[in-house]
C-alpha cells in the first residue's frame, strides 16, 4: 500500500507524468499509486474494491482540481471515500481549473473542502516546493492507531519514572515532561508531535535501501574491474559513484552515507563527495547505468562493459 494516493481525471495526465518521478524520488519508489501507476489496476481486479483499499490505507489523498475532474463521476467518488475517513485531503488546483475555488465541486462537498488548505497551481507549476511541502506535512502526522501506541509506551514510561530512585525534583520534572506528551497524544495536538518523537525523517522503504545496495555493488565491480583492465581512456569521473542530492534524494543519500561513511562498508569506492553528497539528482543516471550493469556478468565485468555502462551516464540530462 502506498502512503500517497493520487486522483486525477485523464485530461491532466500530463500534470501526473510531471510530478510522479520527483515524488519517487523525495517519498520512495512506492510512495504513490494511481490507477496506472506500476503498482495500480491490473487486468482483472476488482478496480473500485482496490481503489477503497488504497485509499484506505493511504496517509495522504492528493485530488487534482481541474474542470476536468470535477465532471468525473469517480474522481468525485474517490474523493467523496477520502473525506468520510481519517485520511489528509491535499486539493491541487490545475491551470485548467476555470472556477474560484471551491466552486465546481458538489454543493455537499464544497463547505468540506472550503476548510481544506489547498495548493495553487493554476497559474503554472515551476516551483513544486509548496506541493513536497504539503505532503511532507501530512503524511508525517499521526495516525490514530501510532498516537494509541505511544500513549501506552508513555503510559510505561511514567510508571517507571515514578519508581526511579533519585532526587525528587529530577524525577517530577521527568514525570511532568511526560505528562505533556500524554495529553499532546490523548488531543492529538498536531503542532506539538515533532517535540515527542527524536525519529523526524520519513522511513527508508525497503526497495529503496534495496536500489541503494545495487547502485553501489555496480560502483564496486566497476572499481575492481578497474583494477585488472586498463580505464585510462574512460573519464575516471564517470567511474565514481558521485552520491545522492541531499534535497532530491534525501532517503537515498542518507541511506548510502550510513553504508559509506558509518558502517565503513565498499571501501574500495572512493566517492566523488565525502559525505555522497552530489548535489544534483543523481537516480535518473545510475538506473540507466544499473539497465547496462544487469546485462553483464556483474562481477567480472570487460573493458567492453566499462565503457557500456559508464557510456549510459551521459546519456542522462538533469
Amino acid at each position: 500500500m502506498a502512503q500517497i494516493f493520487l486522483s486525477y481525471s485523464h485530461e491532466d495526465k500530463d500534470f501526473v507524468d510531471h510530478i510522479e518521478p520527483s515524488i519517487q524520488n523525495i517519498f520512495g519508489l512506492s510512495s504513490l499509486w494511481y490507477d496506472r501507476s506500476k503498482d495500480g489496476l491490473k487486468g482483472g481486479d476488482n478496480w473500485w474494491e482496490n481503489i477503497v483499499q488504497e485509499i484506505r490505507f493511504a496517509r495522504v489523498f492528493i485530488f487534482l482540481v481541474s474542470d476536468s475532474s470535477l465532471a468525473s463521476e469517480w474522481c468525485i467518488k474517490e474523493l467523496r471515500e477520502a473525506l468520510t475517513r481519517s485520511i489528509r485531503v491535499i486539493p491541487v488546483l490545475l491551470t485548467s481549473y476555470n472556477n474560484e475555488y471551491p466552486d465546481g465541486f458538489p454543493a455537499e462537498m464544497a463547505n468540506k473542502m472550503q476548510k481544506i488548505q489547498y495548493v495553487d497551481y493554476k497559474y503554472g507549476h515551476e516551483d513544486l516546493s509548496i506541493l513536497w511541502g504539503a505532503i511532507l506535512r501530512e503524511s508525517e502526522l499521526l495516525s490514530k492507531t501510532e498516537r494509541w501506541l505511544l500513549y501506552n509506551q508513555y503510559q510505561i514510561l511514567r510508571s517507571f519514572a515514578e519508581l526511579r530512585k533519585g532526587p525528587s525534583a529530577i524525577r517530577e520534572s521527568e514525570i511532568s515532561a511526560i505528562d505533556i506528551n500524554l495529553e499532546v497524544l490523548s488531543h492529538g495536538y498536531e503542532r506539538h508531535y515533532s517535540l515527542i518523537s527524536p525519529v523526524s525523517d520519513a522511513p527508508v522503504k525497503y526497495e529503496d535501501g534495496e536500489l541503494v545496495w545495487e547502485i553501489l555493488e555496480m560502483f564496486s565491480s566497476l572499481t575492481k574491474a578497474c583494477q585488472r583492465i586498463d580505464c585510462s581512456e574512460i573519464n575516471h569521473r564517470h567511474l565514481k559513484f558521485w552520491g545522492f542530492d541531499s534535497s532530491s534524494e534525501t532517503p537515498y543519500w542518507s541511506y548510502a552515507n550510513l553504508i559509506l561513511n558509518k558502517e565503513k562498508r565498499y571501501q574500495e569506492i572512493t566517492p566523488l563527495t565525502e559525505n555522497v553528497d552530489s548535489h544534483i539528482p543523481m537516480l535518473p543516471i545510475y538506473k540507466a547505468m544499473l539497465e547496462e550493469w544487469r546485462k553483464c556478468n556483474k562481477f567480472d565485468l570487460s573493458k567492453e562493459d566499462v565503457i557500456r555502462i559508464t557510456s549510459a551516464r551521459k546519456q542522462i540530462r538533469v
